[in-house]
């Protein structure tokens, strides 16, 4: 039948076809290009996200084993395991014993938040427990027992968690060893992990709406060692079942990601199927001390989401194109076919996939030539679009390229997701930089016990992470008989102390103010009194910001930091403050609770 149609419909038909094939080709590479790019882009967040999760949760245990190390150093817990056992046997003067431990541990218990600190013999009998409700001196459990058969050595052990009701709970075990290397007995600690791990994998800000991450081990199974099962010890965000009771067997075909993370393999990503039956893009990693895996997942259809409206814009590309080549075409069945071979031509190396050089112009009739035109425009379009995907894909996001009109959908596509992709590279760089400035902050903060030098190092960091030029620190003094007030403890300009002594009472002055509202506070109109800042660089001018950081411990004002700059802070720069105050005021109740002791 196509042999019996005239060369004019069969040049229709063919530079139809053509033009189909072209814009389909363009658009699937273009979709596939950008798809990839998109994966990719999730991937890298995932692995920042994984290593900062896996990175606080191995800090978090870390300092669990030296809590531990720290409460069982001394020789007063070994004398009180042996004389304990000693004491049980006899039945007489195990109180008194209890109570001078009460004494030595219940302090450690209260600054390290754990739910209870036992002490055993090496057979698992138990000889003192910081909080005795329902445990009895003497006795031992059967969960205590079996933990400690799987203790090895003389390292601190974390046991497998387990679940009370809708609470999960764990023991962490340290051998007590006396000064001949004898084994003595157990020191046990019980942590709420639902309380203190939790929150920190549960953390959905930056997962979008189907994002999750999982704690999960591996649990062996005793007929054969090479099978088992996992155990995802979380919350999972899309179900209601609780922690610790969604089970994977080794050889399940689903959730292969959360058994790779459980049995330790090598931090990698891969497309998974999850417990919904969803298919996702997950990421997993290990957690060290703990043998956990942690798996980061999110579904596919959320990855890809952002390329439908891609897709429906590259459709009415399309659409366009076509509707403009069907008029193209019949205009040019009037004209020689000569020309039309060359168009023809230049079309066919477009359909194989490469972009041919512009046709040359010559004698062509003005229609022909309008037709050449609109090819090399095409042609022009495409390779710009093109090359400008290449550079998003290699990260050169400041690429010149410029839509040809506000009708240029695909050019504006391209632009509004470098917009995009820019914005969200600004929000990770912000937020590195607050994460890493909290961790610069706590990491100096560690060996100070002494208040006066604790303040000058704080306000010191402050001052440079926000790169502003002076600061004070200011403490709330409470008085049964005055009215509480803001003394200065510490002050700093361009780097240097001064040493002067101002105090506020509270709703007196900029400071008394902000102790009173317990808000940090952002001050553009600096007042004509406040003092200038001065330096051998700058001169004497007056600041152009004040920042005030109250110390907020539930509900009430500790203290107070003012940081002035030359220059005005932004959102990033309160961001960080108010978090470097979480941090200000974990570190002053420590202090005070050394202090106490």
């Amino acid at each position: 039948m196509f042999s019996k149609l005239s060369i004019s419909y069969k040049i229709l038909i063919f530079n139809i076809i053509t033009v189909l094939f072209v814009i389909s080709l363009i658009g699937y590479l273009t979709f596939n290009q950008t798809k990839e790019f998109l994966k990719e882009r999730y991937v890298e967040e995932f692995q920042r996200i994984c290593e900062l999760k896996v990175d606080r949760l191995a800090s978090v245990f870390q300092t669990i084993e030296n809590n531990v190390d720290f409460i069982k150093s001394g020789d007063d817990i070994i004398d009180y395991v042996s004389e304990a056992q000693q004491v049980i046997q006899n039945s007489e003067g195990i109180e008194e014993l209890i109570q001078q431990m009460d004494k030595r541990l219940l302090p450690d218990q209260s600054i390290y938040y754990y739910d209870n600190i036992l002490l055993t013999n090496p057979e698992g009998v138990i000889l003192y427990a910081s909080d005795r409700s329902g445990v009895k001196i003497g006795y031992s459990y059967r969960k205590i027992t079996r933990t400690l058969k799987q203790v090895e050595g003389k390292e601190t052990f974390f046991g497998e968690p387990y679940r009370i009701r809708n609470s999960v709970q764990m023991f962490i075990i340290s051998p007590i060893i006396d000064s001949n290397d004898a084994h003595k007995g157990y020191l046990l600690v019980l942590y709420d992990v639902t309380k203190n791990i939790f929150p920190i994998v549960e953390d959905y800000n930056q997962l979008g709406v189907t994002g999750e991450i999982l704690l999960s081990f591996f649990d062996p199974s005793f007929s054969n060692p090479n099978e088992g099962k996992i155990k995802i010890i979380n919350t999972q965000r899309h179900t209601d079942n609780a922690p610790l009771t969604q089970i994977i067997l080794t050889n399940d075909p689903v959730q292969i990601s959360v058994q790779k993370a459980a049995i330790g393999a090598k931090s990698d990503y891969a497309l998974d199927t999850d417990y919904r039956g969803k298919t996702t893009l997950a990421l997993w990693d290990k957690v060290p001390n703990v043998n956990w895996g942690l798996t980061i997942k999110v579904d596919e259809d959320e990855v890809y989401s952002s390329l439908e409206g891609f897709i429906k814009q590259y459709i009415q590309v399309e659409t366009i194109v076509l509707i403009v080549a069907l008029l193209a075409a019949i205009l040019f069945l009037n004209y020689i076919l000569q020309p039309l071979k060359l168009i023809s031509k230049k079309l066919k190396t477009i359909s194989s996939g490469a972009l041919p050089k512009k046709v040359e112009q010559g004698n062509l009739s003005k229609e022909i030539a309008s037709l050449s035109n609109s090819i090399n425009r095409f042609i022009d379009k495409s390779k710009s679009e093109l090359g400008f995907i290449n550079s998003l894909n290699n990260g050169q996001w400041d690429s010149s390229f410029e839509a040809q009109n506000n009708e240029d959908l695909l050019g504006n596509a391209l632009l509004v997701l470098r917009e995009n992709i820019i914005s969200k590279e600004k929000s990770n760089a912000d937020e590195k930089w607050i994460q890493e400035s909290l961790a610069g902050l706590a990491l100096q903060l560690k060996l100070f016990t002494s208040f006066e030098e604790f303040s000058d190092t704080v306000l010191k960091y402050a001052i440079k992470q926000l790169g502003a030029l002076q600061g004070a620190f200011y403490v709330l003094h409470k008085s049964a008989k005055k009215s509480d007030y803001l003394e200065m403890v510490s002050c700093y300009a361009y780097n240097k102390k001064k040493f002067r002594q101002f105090t506020f009472k509270v709703g007196e002055g900029l400071v008394g103010q902000i102790a009173f509202e317990k808000n940090v506070s952002l001050i553009t109109e600096v007042p004509d009194n406040y003092p200038s800042i001065t330096s051998g660089l700058v001169g004497e001018k007056k600041p152009k910001s004040l920042l005030f950081i109250p110390l907020v411990n539930e509900g009430e004002v500790l203290g107070i930091i003012e940081i002035a700059g030359l220059k005005r802070f932004n959102e990033r720069d309160i961001k960080l403050a108010k978090d470097m105050a979480k941090i200000i005021v974990r570190e002053i109740e420590i202090l005070a609770l050394i202090k106490a002791k």
